[in-house]
């Protein structure tokens, strides 16, 4: 049962829900139609694998894990985000279903 549900528009044309799902943050994204875009479940940090945890390292030496989520997108697609900090701030970087670095 998600808990704590707050609805905030994220852009001109989406709304998220951002609530608590089993104590891991979770979000679901709507269209302006109402349409499901997609939903972000928090994970935790021990299922990032190896390379993947590697490449960060190699990318971001000074940089902590802060949060791990898998996304599901309408159009079938996975993907994962990893927020990382660097020096107090913040990024996210976003890898493949096969944990491969897109962005």
């Amino acid at each position: 049962n998600a808990q704590n549900v707050k609805w905030a528009k994220e852009s001109k044309t989406e709304y998220e829900a951002a609530f608590t799902i089993n104590g891991k943050k979770a979000s679901a994204n709507f269209n302006t139609k109402g349409e499901w875009v997609e939903t972000e479940m928090q994970i935790d940090a021990s299922a990032i694998p190896a390379a993947a945890v590697n490449l960060i390292k190699e990318k971001y030496a000074l940089a902590s894990i802060k949060e791990v989520y898998s996304i599901e997108k309408a159009d079938g697609k996975k993907e994962y985000e990893v927020e990382i900090t660097i020096n107090k701030k913040s990024k996210e970087l976003v890898f493949d279903k096969d944990w491969k670095l897109i962005k």
